[in-house]
């Protein structure tokens, strides 16, 4: 696979941005992996072969940040909160709970695709814990039936709104 010619522009712009072309590889990651889903060995390639990188530099750094993925993910990514606050706060429990509802472990994806549930470390939402992120977007002060409502709206292939932080601001913290 090649890089989509508005990837690619995207790309080129953040390049011009930096004093060295290598401070944009983060950024260019994340394009690609929006296009294609996740970092297969194609995008992978394509990324080492646009900064003259060992695509192994691009597997480093791709395994140390959560949000760069070397897999398909389903529609919906549930990641659970493993922080402090959270794990003081029943998260244990609420792992438990959706791993049993969706019938898998952490780290897996539901075989229509439809869900990957993970646990990640802190989110940033200490205050509001138990707190989870499904597709970027914050569900705090979680408890089990919120936990079984927003999972039956996932399967049904819908986002909860009335869940969520504040729609509004979709992403952000």
């Amino acid at each position: 696979m090649t890089i989509r010619p508005e990837t690619q522009a995207k790309i080129d712009a953040l390049i011009a941005e930096y004093p060295q072309k290598r401070s944009a590889l983060l950024p260019a990651l994340k394009l690609v992996q929006a296009d294609a889903g996740y970092l297969g060995p194609e995008q992978m390639q394509a990324v080492a072969d646009l900064f003259d990188l060992n695509v192994n530099v691009l597997y480093q750094l791709a395994s140390f940040y959560s949000m760069l993925h070397l897999q398909p993910r389903g529609q919906f990514h549930v990641e659970l909160c493993d922080g402090l606050p959270c794990m003081l706060r029943g998260v244990e429990d609420l792992c438990a709970r959706a791993e049993a509802r969706l019938g898998l472990k952490a780290g897996a994806t539901t075989p229509d695709n439809r869900i990957t549930f993970t646990r990640i470390e802190c989110i940033g939402s200490c205050d509001r814990a138990p707190a989870l992120l499904v597709n970027h977007l914050y569900v705090e002060n979680l408890t089990p039936e919120h936990l079984d409502a927003l999972l039956d709206s996932l399967q049904r292939g819908e986002i909860p709104h009335h869940l969520l932080r504040d729609p509004e601001l979709v992403g952000t913290h």
